[in-house]
C-alpha cells in the first residue's frame, strides 16, 4: 500500500471516530431573543451583521467557533417573545442571550408583569438547560422617577433568582450617538453593531469557559469534576 494510501484511511478513521464539534471546531450554539433593535442590521451586508460579527470577534478574543442565530421581531416585548420559546428550544442553544424589555419600558408595561414575563421565560430556558446572558434593560431616563426605579430593579433581581450572568452595558456608547446610530438615533448602524458586539464580548468568557470544559469532559466522561457537566449517566461509562 502507498505511503498516501495509508494516510488516507487513517485520516477517515480519525473523521470517523471524532465527535462532531472536533470536525466542525464548533464549541456550540448561541441563540439571540431580541426586539427590534438589531432588525436593523438585516440591511447591511453579510459580514457586518450582527452574527458575523459576533461569531468572527469569539474566534479572534477566544479562540473558538460558535454558531449564532437571531430571532427578532419588530416592537418585541417580554409577552410577545415568549411565542419564540419553542423555536429557541428547537435549536438546542447552549447559550440563549436575551435582550428584551426596552419597548415594555417604553410602553410603561408594569414592571411586575414584566418580572413575571422574564420569569417564565427563564424557567423554560432554565429547564432546557441552556446557559442565558440576561442583558439588562433599564426606563429612559425622562420617565417618572417612581416607574423607572421599579423597571430598573427588574434585570438585576431576576438574574439574581436564577443565577444567570448578567450584563448591562449592551447599548454603551450607541443609543444617541449620530456616529453609531441610524437617523432615529435609536437603531444601530454597522459601527453600532459592532460597537453592541464589543460590549458584550466580556460577558460571553464565563460561558466560554464552561462549554470548554464539557468538551473536554465529553473526551474524558470520568475526569476531575465531570459529573457537574456532563448527564449522570454519561460519567459512568
Amino acid at each position: 500500500m502507498s505511503k498516501s494510501l495509508f494516510l488516507f484511511f487513517v485520516l477517515c478513521a480519525v473523521l470517523v471516530s471524532s465527535p462532531v464539534w472536533a470536525v466542525s471546531g464548533a464549541l456550540g450554539k448561541i441563540v439571540v431573543l431580541t426586539d427590534d433593535i438589531l432588525i436593523g442590521s438585516d440591511m447591511f451586508d453579510k459580514e457586518d451583521s450582527f452574527e458575523e460579527l459576533l461569531k468572527k470577534k469569539i474566534i479572534d478574543l477566544y479562540s473558538e467557533k460558535m454558531e449564532v442565530v437571531t430571532m427578532a421581531q419588530e416592537g418585541a416585548t417580554t409577552v410577545s417573545s415568549m411565542a419564540f420559546v419553542p423555536q429557541v428550544l428547537a435549536e438546542k442553544p447552549n447559550l440563549v442571550i436575551i435582550a428584551i424589555g426596552y419597548n415594555d419600558a417604553l410602553a410603561k408595561n408594569n414592571p411586575d408583569v414584566v418580572y413575571n414575563n422574564l420569569d417564565n421565560l427563564l424557567k423554560e430556558l432554565e429547564r432546557a438547560g441552556a446557559y442565558v446572558l440576561l442583558i439588562g434593560v433599564e426606563a429612559p431616563v425622562w420617565m417618572e422617577h417612581s416607574y423607572a426605579t421599579k423597571f430598573n430593579n427588574i434585570y438585576p433581581r431576576i438574574s439574581q433568582r436564577y443565577q444567570v450572568i448578567y450584563h448591562n452595558g449592551f447599548l454603551k456608547g450607541v443609543q444617541g450617538n449620530p456616529e453609531l446610530t441610524l437617523e432615529d438615533r435609536y437603531h444601530p448602524n454597522r459601527l453600532g453593531v459592532e460597537k453592541i458586539v464589543d460590549n458584550i464580548l466580556p460577558g460571553l468568557g464565563p460561558v466560554i469557559k464552561t462549554l470548554r470544559r464539557v468538551r473536554s469532559c465529553e473526551r474524558n466522561p470520568n475526569g476531575h469534576n465531570c459529573e457537574k457537566y456532563l448527564p449522570q449517566d454519561a460519567t459512568k461509562r
